[in-house]
């Protein structure tokens, strides 16, 4: 069917644009379109054709200069034969084996990981690096402060070995021979790719039994991983390898491991500081105390200066986590807590009483007593 539309809106590139941007263009759209991608789009082929064809004149200095003067007759004035969209012409000079089109070869070479030259239009596939894989692992406090080594199973699909990963057993082509190509589809580029095996040369024979044609078989295996001192909760950790399986021996992708760290009865974590609440007697708080405070490598004396109040912060110097891939500490922040007794004795209620009036001291002076209500 003669193609109307124009070759330049097809590639989406103005009629100024070089050989760079009308190849770029092509190999964009090609690589969206390309049956092979989208095996169960009907229209793919279609576009994927209409593609080619502009492009296999558009590419092609002398053509373009003819269809930018001609339009679509210009094969009918220069004598340049049609522009049918074909795959290869076996053993010949077709499009994909690096004829006059503008590196037909070199382009799909890039697309679609090896060239179209030679008998059959059967793509030797590179080898793929596998699929990252993402799991959460649970740390204990210590540990992220520390480092630590974990051993850690991992639930994934791998390809099946009894068949490679493709899911079914596959044979020659009846209808091509296992060329990959339809001799009856003939043009000056060549021939069209066959529509029963999509250029392939090889169609599904049987279905493997082990995977039931999935290709891929379930396991499960343990992964033994470090885990870097001063992780935090939600640090990933990198293990190199250990992901999903490449295609077509592709190497292994990696295992992402998000960090979750599990609480801890007294100490809590803010970056890198440790952070923990300390008790303090009302004499202590009152009169000023040298106290014991538990750190992560032990114990460690704080001086509590005279009159602290009740939630005051105080900083013990490189007490903290390590920075995570750095040098350096954070620090240990003590919030101070005063211990107010629940239960006193009728003696001890009588000293307090004698000391609060020794002191004198009135704790809500300069509070605005009327509140938000205006002074009438």
């Amino acid at each position: 069917m003669p193609m109307t539309k124009d070759y330049y809106d097809i590639l989406g590139v103005d009629r100024s644009a070089d050989e760079k941007a009308i190849k770029a263009a092509y190999r964009r759209q090609a690589r969206e379109c390309h049956p092979d991608v989208n095996p169960d789009d009907p229209q793919a082929e279609e576009r994927f054709k209409e593609l080619s064809q502009a492009y296999a004149v558009l590419g092609d200095p002398q053509k373009r200069a003819a269809y930018d003067r001609y339009g679509h007759d210009f094969a009918s004035r220069t004598g340049n034969g049609g522009t049918q969209y074909t795959w290869q012409e076996a053993g010949g000079p077709g499009p994909f084996a690096g004829g006059d089109v503008g590196g037909f070869g070199d382009l799909f070479e890039t697309l679609f990981g090896g060239g179209m030259g030679g008998a059959t239009a059967t793509r030797q596939a590179r080898p793929e690096r596998g699929r990252s894989l993402e799991q959460d692992i649970a740390v204990d406090f210590a540990d992220a402060i520390f480092g630590t080594e974990e051993s850690l199973r991992i639930e994934l699909d791998e390809p099946c070995e009894d068949c490679s990963g493709h899911g079914y057993s596959y044979r020659a082509c009846p209808s091509c021979g296992g060329t990959g190509a339809d001799a009856s589809r003939r043009s000056m580029l060549g021939m069209a790719p066959c529509s029963e095996c999509r250029g392939s040369g090889e169609i599904p024979d049987r279905r493997c039994e082990p995977c039931r044609g999935t290709g891929t078989r379930h396991r499960s295996r343990r992964v033994s991983v470090k885990i870097p001192a001063g992780v935090q909760d939600g640090s990933r950790v990198r293990v190199r390898g250990e992901g999903m399986a490449g295609l077509n021996g592709g190497p292994r992708g990696d295992l992402i491991l998000t960090v979750r760290l599990k609480e801890h009865s007294f100490f809590g974590r803010k970056g890198d500081d440790l952070t923990c609440e300390i008790p303090v007697s009302f004499a202590e708080a009152c009169l000023g105390a040298e106290i014991t405070v538990p750190t992560k490598d032990g114990r460690a004396k704080l001086k509590v200066p005279a009159g602290t109040q009740s939630g005051r912060i105080m900083r013990l110097r490189g007490m903290g986590a390590p920075h995570l891939n750095g040098s350096g500490t954070g620090d240990q922040l003590v919030t101070i807590r005063v211990s107010v007794p629940t239960k006193v004795s009728r003696e001890a209620r009588r000293l307090i009483e004698e000391l609060d009036k020794e002191i004198n001291d009135d704790p809500r002076a300069g509070i605005p007593m009327e509140g938000l209500r205006r002074a009438e």
